[in-house]
């Protein structure tokens, strides 16, 4: 015999199946963004383009960039200081090369983490626009 606790779970479990059968769960949220991401690099390395690794962890996400590049293109010159190198120092350096004005001063933490990030630099061809100290 069931018990009216068991039965009531049972209940529970199927219409919670029915209410969010279909929906996308985090994971699947998850890997979709790294397709995508994944996607976009191959493009812009087939490009002859630099390569950007993904913007996630510590990273700034994407919308919160493409507000601050809007932010950016409307000032002449500008001079961005940023703390933590990362993502963020190689697309905004990216923008102010196109921009061919401006200046970036990243201070970092980690000397190795900062000479990867002078290598993505380099690869962009954007090196010029941007100083990083490596401060403790």
């Amino acid at each position: 015999m069931i018990s009216p606790l068991m039965r009531l779970r049972q209940r529970f479990r199927r219409l919670f199946n029915r209410l969010f059968k279909g929906l996308a769960t985090q994971s699947d949220l998850d890997r979709l963004y790294d397709q995508i991401s994944g996607l976009l690099t191959i493009h812009s390395a087939l490009a002859g383009h630099g390569v950007l690794r993904p913007f996630r962890g510590w990273a700034i996400s994407p919308d919160a960039m493409a507000w601050f590049l809007a932010d950016l293109h409307e000032r002449p010159a500008p001079t961005v200081i940023e703390f933590g190198s990362g993502q963020s120092t190689v697309v905004i350096a990216a923008c102010l090369k196109q921009k061919g004005a401006g200046r970036l001063i990243s201070v970092e933490h980690d000397p190795v983490y900062a000479e990867g990030i002078r290598k993505q630099l380099r690869a962009f061809g954007s090196e010029s626009f941007v100083e990083i100290t490596v401060l403790p």
